[in-house]
């Protein structure tokens, strides 16, 4: 099927926008994140922005929600480049259940056996435990094995992929904050007034009582890095960096390959600051894993663009005029 075809620095725009939003957001929602975090430690129904909700649910909600908002910036970037088939779309939700299940898959085998920890049922997707490598990389690989078995573009398909991944993760990780959950190691003395300190109960209080860091009967934690808000602020600041190179008419597979290249450069480099680390040597694997193919996934010498005279991955000759195929 085909898209109408947009302006173009229509969609760029649109992204950017999307990534100042959600990063103002964000960090409107950080310092009260611990006192959010406080009132949803139980199974209860708590209050936020007057609707009812436990803590799984609210963490569910923005997961869910940034997929939602993944999936619009999948199809915007698809629009733009001028069209868009069955088998284009359908790479996008092939990305999202393999993305929900490496992640799921992952957290789980921390403490299962990997076989046991493969078999869950579906309610019990999308919830506190995911770890976000082994779910990109999961579901990157899912999509491009779909985009090889349909002959779709697969560069083409990647580079919708990551500006959809990176709005996921940019407004999913607001759940994370919201939850108390991924928080980070005890900050310096002169980060503090920028770090949260959380109440009794919740993640990082536990973290710290339990290495004699404070007292059970301390009213607050020491501050600590506020995590979940560097995960989104880097996912949003690879966002804007992957509208700049949509307007600038980077070659297909561009956007993918640096997508994956500072996801797991980023990635690495903030896990660092995890209060409760994880353990093991499979998400560094994972990481390593989506970085290499990153780089072999890099149209190294391309000069093909999006908006040249030379019909590009996935435009037919009938399409040289759209705008993505045009001088």
């Amino acid at each position: 099927m085909h898209m109408m075809r947009l302006s173009a620095d229509s969609v760029p725009t649109v992204l950017t926008l999307v990534a100042v939003t959600v990063g103002a957001t964000v960090l409107l929602l950080a310092p009260h994140a611990g006192d959010i975090a406080g009132s949803f430690i139980d199974a209860r129904q708590r209050s936020f922005l007057g609707v009812a909700f436990t803590g799984p649910e609210l963490y569910r909600l923005f997961w869910v929600s940034g997929g939602l908002l993944g999936a619009l910036a999948f199809l915007l970037v698809g629009a733009w480049q001028g069209r868009l088939t069955a088998a284009d779309v359908a790479a996008g939700p092939v990305y999202a259940l393999g993305f929900v299940y490496g992640a799921m898959l992952e957290g789980r085998s921390e403490n299962t056996p990997l076989l046991e920890a493969a078999q869950f049922v579906p309610t019990q997707l999308v919830g506190p435990g995911m770890r976000l490598p082994l779910g990109v990389l999961v579901g990157g690989l899912l999509s491009l094995a779909w985009c090889r078995a349909t002959a779709a573009p697969w560069r083409l398909a990647g580079d919708r992929l990551a500006v959809a991944a990176a709005t996921w993760e940019g407004f999913g990780r607001i759940g994370c904050l919201m939850a108390g959950c991924c928080t980070g190691t005890v900050c310096p003395a002169w980060m503090s007034s920028v770090c949260l300190r959380y109440p009794p109960r919740t993640d990082a209080f536990f973290e710290q009582m339990s290495t004699k860091l404070i007292d059970p009967t301390s009213p607050l934690s020491h501050p600590v890095h506020v995590l979940p808000v560097y995960f989104a602020l880097a996912s949003l600041a690879l966002l804007a960096l992957l509208a700049s190179l949509l307007r600038r008419n980077a070659p297909a597979g561009t956007l993918l390959a640096v997508y994956a290249v500072v996801y797991a450069i980023g990635k690495f480099g903030l896990e660092s600051l995890r209060g409760n680390p994880r353990t093991g040597m499979l998400m560094p694997v994972v990481l390593l894993t989506i970085l290499t193919l990153g780089l072999l996934a890099a149209p190294w010498g391309a000069r093909q663009r999006v908006g040249s005279s030379t019909r590009r991955e996935g435009c037919p000759k009938e399409d040289e005029q759209s705008i993505s195929c045009r001088p």
